[in-house]
């Protein structure tokens, strides 16, 4: 799951996850909140819901309409494991973790499958439940994807996800399966812990890996913009933080970072997790270029936080 508050501010919604959650603070110490609102004037349409009911889907006379439905995009899974596996050594992991993956729609609360156990469960392998959420279960949800530990599934909201941002939004979530999977003390930790916010950065940074390799401007777009940054802050007094040059950060900036994504207009539900990446992926690529590196992972830490809890008031 996205887990920065600003995403709420974004998008709010009533959490429903016992894990993995943060709850927002009130607006009015958010300095994001203003630019927030101008965001969402830029993605004024909904998404369009490829599957809105979990009781119609399972019923009957539609199974092989949601058996085709759901064979498409565990296809698309397929690719998209295989096209980024050698982003990273985490995405490598990620493949190799998880060779087969269950395809499933949530129905009432529980998932369900229209596809017979190939087996692999029996014999031990390691998988992973992808589960799609339609329309009508969307109530609660934390973000548009996110990973349910209880269950070992990537949520995923059914809708029609622009294609070069669903690869890095979903490897984001089976990074969180991964830790889940070996057990990692950040996977169960609560959030207002460095164990915990570690792991979110480390998702984030993969998340911010696929959204370059899938868009070959985005890395040039985002210098662009810190650029713009750093020139409004001509006048600073003293050193330059993340939290300066954040804070200086303009709508015309975030529809640069859409254009390179090519998610100029793109829905409010894919909007509100890129609003939650940009911040966070600024603030990280600035104390990578500036933080000795002995300094960084705490001042990232801190950035997460600030972002999360403060919103920088």
């Amino acid at each position: 799951m996205i887990g920065l508050g600003v995403y709420a501010l974004f998008a709010p919604v009533k959490q429903s996850e016992p894990a993995k959650t943060v709850a927002p603070v009130r607006a009015k110490s958010q300095p994001f909140a203003e630019l927030a609102r101008q965001y969402k004037l830029l993605h004024p349409e909904p998404a369009n819901w490829w599957l809105e009911s979990g009781d119609e889907a399972g019923q009957e006379r539609n199974m092989v309409r949601t058996a085709v439905a759901l064979k498409e995009h565990g296809d698309v899974i397929s690719v998209v494991l295989a096209k980024y596996r050698d982003t990273s050594e985490l995405t490598r992991a990620l493949d190799a973790a998880f060779p087969t993956r269950w395809i499933t729609f949530q129905r009432g609360g529980i998932s369900q499958s229209v596809f017979q156990d190939d087996g692999t469960a029996s014999m031990g392998l390691p998988s992973l439940e992808i589960c799609f959420v339609p329309r009508a279960e969307r109530g609660g949800q934390p973000s548009g994807l996110w990973y349910k530990r209880e269950w070992n599934a990537v949520m995923v909201s059914a809708i029609d996800w622009p294609e070069k941002v669903f690869p890095a939004v979903l490897l984001h979530e089976m990074g969180h399966a991964l830790f889940a999977k070996e057990k990692r003390p950040s996977s169960v930790a609560a959030s207002d812990t460095d164990e915990f916010i570690s792991e979110e950065i480390t998702m984030h940074g993969l998340e911010d890996q696929v959204l370059a390799r899938a868009n070959g401007s985005y890395r040039i777009y985002q210098q662009i913009v810190t650029l713009r940054l750093w020139t409004r802050l001509l006048d600073h007094v003293g050193p330059v933080s993340w939290r300066d040059l954040l804070e200086k950060l303009a709508i015309d900036d975030l529809a640069e970072l859409d254009k390179a994504l090519g998610c100029t207009g793109c829905v409010r539900e894919v909007a509100g997790v890129l609003f939650a990446q940009y911040l966070i992926s600024l603030g990280v690529a600035t104390i990578d270029s500036r933080t000795p590196e002995p300094d960084r992972q705490r001042e990232k830490i801190a950035l997460y936080r600030w972002l999360t809890h403060n919103g920088g008031g």
